[in-house]
């Protein structure tokens, strides 16, 4: 009797562990996409900004009292970081499962901004305070190229 019993309940353990791999190879053989894919235009955009930005900066680093280096006189590449930033920002909401890079979009937005009023307010900018935010905005670039190419690799 004893030996019966050991043998079903051998049965029993034999099908959860079969139910167990057919559950996992069921699952282990469909795709769970937890991020959006790469997004080609995305990289693009972002990659066009930086150098328009870096541009920009050089120009206020290079000549921080001439008169173009003035904020009266930098307000329209302001006006178009933001334009910019905002078909980004449409493009990567626009998809599926890409909050991450919303985020990042998000941050590069609040870091240009914040330097625009600085620049507004003093009217010149110093030369250092340029190379410190030069620093900072490239970081959040690289941050969200990094992350933009790694989705390349899946």
């Amino acid at each position: 009797m004893k030996r019966g019993r050991g043998i079903s309940t051998f049965l029993v353990k034999c099908i959860v562990v079969a139910f167990f791999c057919l559950l996992i190879a069921t699952y282990g053989c469909t795709s769970l996409r937890l991020l959006a894919d790469h997004d080609q235009k995305t990289e693009e955009y972002v990659t066009n900004l930086q150098k328009k930005v870096q541009s920009f900066l050089t120009k206020l680093e290079s000549s921080p009292q001439a008169p173009e280096s003035h904020f009266s006189k930098c307000s329209e590449s302001y006006e178009q970081f933001k334009n910019d930033i905002s078909s980004i920002r449409v493009r990567v909401k626009a998809l599926s499962q890409n909050e991450l890079t919303q985020e990042q979009i998000e941050i590069l937005a609040n870091t240009l901004k914040e330097f625009r009023e600085l620049h507004e307010k003093k009217g010149f900018m110093n030369p250092s305070v340029v190379v410190s935010f030069e620093t900072k905005v490239n970081e959040i670039f690289i941050n969200i190229l990094k992350f933009e190419i790694a989705k390349k690799r899946g």
